[in-house]
């Protein structure tokens, strides 16, 4: 497949940042919409079900992947599956935002989880084509950090929007006395004229992905049938399991995944029961986090290009450690001030998205470049599968951190009280967050050391014309 140009690569990321800005409105705001004022949803068969469909969801990554791998051994197209999905992915999205059962609670629910399979299978089919482009249409590694950085970078725009902006349009929203509308509405109009920006995919499939796919496309020959008939789901997953590159990653990814899902998951709690913050106070702590990542995602790529990536991840882990470590500081209990507390917990947010501009880029730099090396010996490209499998790691993960190790923390009082009273209302003591520094430090110690492992991708430019000339 032909290499993709370098004018090309901003649009290739700006494909999966629409998609990736939605599931992050999805996991941040859905609960709220349908819990803020009026009760629309029955909680705990809304945990269940939402859970049974995350799960569905890294499940269905495998067999997807497959497909994926398949259709590129055999036609060249895997990017046909792009526009198979992003219609069902826009409608199933739309969708989950509207109630159809009033006040019927347990009906609301079955029908969010509905939409929500159909949502999460549509996202896998648009997600498994476009990220295995890094390892079909990206040609080298440094060409990848770069790729990888525009990624990061406009997935740092999303989460700003998601976590910083659309907060403060609720409100505007709702305080719009001419369109009184409810707060709880107000979640959802927003998130509604978020949609199109699933549509952006569109940019890197007409632009890049089906004009080479169509350059390059075949019938099936006898040997790409015959290449096709390994890439069985039990065969992917052994071949990429028996990698010892991405076996280190794996660990690697548990580590810092778990303490990065502690931190979104729990920074509510972090902002308001450890560091005592409202209103904007918490607009600018959140800023604070992701704001800078571009600008930490440059100095990242140096200390990678001068030290190589192992010396560049342990500086992400020991800032993310450091920004954890901060948090836990900045608690108003020890501090005394909400100001003080507010200053301590900036810097730490901003030593911390050092780290997260890292998170953001490893996990589409690693997989595909594993399965172009591989490729490069083998023949057989199985890039959907790593990023299934990673996407399976990560659901797991990320149920496990949101799911037990965060509720678990919060059911620790440091303070000494369960339930504390403010403005003659008795509101339960989330003081535990506080806890999240010390285990996050913890995961982060382990990445460190694991990471040692690690091919070292220190790549240049002259570096790289050299192994292509050889």
């Amino acid at each position: 497949m032909q290499p993709i140009k370098k004018w090309q690569e901003p649009l290739f990321a700006l494909g999966g940042f629409g998609t990736a800005f939605v599931y992050t409105i999805q996991s941040a705001w859905l609960y709220d919409r349908y819990n803020s004022g009026v009760l629309l949803v029955l909680p705990l068969l809304w945990m269940i079900l939402l859970t049974v469909a995350s799960v569905l969801d890294g499940l269905v990554d495998v067999p997807i992947a497959t497909l994926s791998d398949r259709l590129q051994a055999k036609t060249k197209n895997r990017y046909i599956l792009i526009a198979i999905a992003i219609i069902p992915c826009l409608l199933s999205f739309i969708g989950m935002w509207i109630p159809v059962g009033g006040s019927i609670a347990w009906l609301n629910v079955v029908w969010v989880f509905f939409c929500s399979i159909i949502f999460f299978a549509s996202y896998t089919l648009l997600a498994v084509p476009y990220l295995s482009a890094l390892s079909d249409m990206v040609d080298g590694p440094r060409a990848r950090i770069r790729v990888t950085t525009w990624q990061a970078f406009f997935n740092t725009i999303g989460y700003c929007m998601a976590y910083a902006l659309m907060p403060l349009m609720f409100t505007l929203v709702a305080k719009t006395q001419a369109l009184g509308i409810e707060y709880m509405n107000a979640i959802m109009y927003v998130a509604l004229a978020c949609s199109p920006f699933i549509l952006l995919m569109l940019i890197p499939y007409f632009v890049i992905f089906r004009k080479r796919a169509n350059l390059e496309a075949m019938s099936p020959t006898a040997e790409s049938i015959e290449k096709a008939k390994h890439l069985s789901i039990l065969e992917s997953l052994k071949v990429v399991f028996k990698n010892k590159e991405f076996r280190n990653y794996v660990i690697v990814l548990v580590f810092y995944f778990t303490g990065l899902q502690i931190f979104l998951g729990g920074m509510g709690h972090l902002n308001k029961a450890v560091m005592g913050l409202d209103g904007w106070l918490i607009t600018v702590m959140n800023t604070a986090a992701f704001a800078p990542i571009p600008l930490m995602l440059w100095l990242y790529n140096r200390i990678n290009r001068k030290w190589g990536l192992r010396v560049a991840l342990r500086c992400a882990f020991v800032a993310f450690a450091l920004a954890m470590a901060g948090f836990s500081a900045a608690w108003i209990q020890w501090t005394g001030s909400q100001m003080v507390s507010f200053y301590i917990g900036l810097g730490a947010s901003t030593i911390g998205s050092f780290a997260i501009g890292a998170f953001f880029s490893i996990p589409y730099m690693m997989p595909s470049q594993i399965a172009a090396d591989e490729a490069q010996i083998t023949g057989t490209n199985r890039a959907g599968m790593y990023f299934a499998v990673q996407g399976l790691i990560n659901q797991i993960v990320g149920a496990v951190a949101g799911s037990v190790i965060v509720p678990l923390l919060l059911l620790i009082h440091p303070s000494g009280q369960a339930t504390y009273v403010e403005g003659g209302e008795t509101l339960i003591d989330y003081s535990g967050a506080v806890l999240y520094g010390p285990v996050a430090i913890l995961l982060m110690v382990g990445a460190f050391i694991f990471v040692g492992r690690f091919k070292d991708y220190r790549v240049t430019a002259s570096t790289e014309a050299k192994v292509k000339k050889e």
